[in-house]
């Protein structure tokens, strides 16, 4: 069964603009979550040319979306409408630390129960400004601002995509896992170990810290 890894990115953040570009450690992050995934399959899904040349001219596969798209998901549906695959993980263009690890285990769950759509949440600390999720037997019953952080990471597959692009689009869908919900798909949650992301330039730093940490673990 083939799976391909979708990593949708947009220059236009309306917290951190041009993100994907933006160099950490000497290297743009898009570029640093794409070499995260050496074992799978992978595109980037974005509208903008400039991140679009800057993955290709590194050696990796692009897609050019159109520029209205909702969410992330939605540029996942115009990927599938031209390549096919059996599953198809979101993988957040904002998360250069993430670990392959944890594609396995959601690629994995998607093909035992492909009925379900597959997310992602992680352990963490108490924090009320979290959007979590609430779980009964792997499976998602809510959202809470306790329990879980709910993480941007899916597993679908060309059924799920095709609904989610058909379903609605209100304002509170812009999270994709609102829409996901009102669609009435069950949604099986992975638990999966929580490495940082970028939202906002502060957290460059914080990226970095932790990169010149596992250097020197490595060492």
């Amino acid at each position: 069964m083939k799976t391909l890894v979708v990593i949708p990115a947009r220059m236009a953040s309306s917290r951190f603009p041009g993100k994907p570009l933006v160099k950490i450690a000497g290297r743009e992050m898009i570029l640093r979550v794409c070499d995260q995934l050496p074992h799978f399959d992978k595109i980037v899904a974005t509208p903008d040319q400039e991140i679009y040349n800057c993955v290709v001219s590194a050696g990796y596969s692009a897609f050019l979306t159109q520029t209205d798209c909702k969410t992330g998901t939605d540029r996942l549906v115009e990927v599938a409408e031209k390549i096919p695959a059996d599953v198809y993980i979101n993988v957040q263009g904002d998360e250069p630390l993430i670990s392959e690890l944890a594609l396995f285990a959601i690629d994995k769950a998607k093909k035992e129960e492909n009925n379900y759509i597959i997310g992602t949440v992680s352990k963490m600390e108490n924090d009320r400004n979290e959007v979590k999720c609430i779980l009964q037997d792997g499976e998602l019953t809510g959202i809470s601002r306790i329990v879980y952080r709910q993480r941007g990471l899916y597993a679908l597959n060309e059924e799920d995509l095709k609904l989610f692009g058909q379903a609605e689009k209100t304002e509170s869908e812009a999270i994709e896992i609102t829409r996901f919900m009102h669609i009435g798909l069950p949604i099986k949650m992975v638990v999966i170990t929580d490495t940082p992301d970028v939202n906002i330039p502060d957290d460059i730093k914080k990226i970095e810290e932790r990169l010149i940490c596992q250097d020197q673990n490595q060492q």
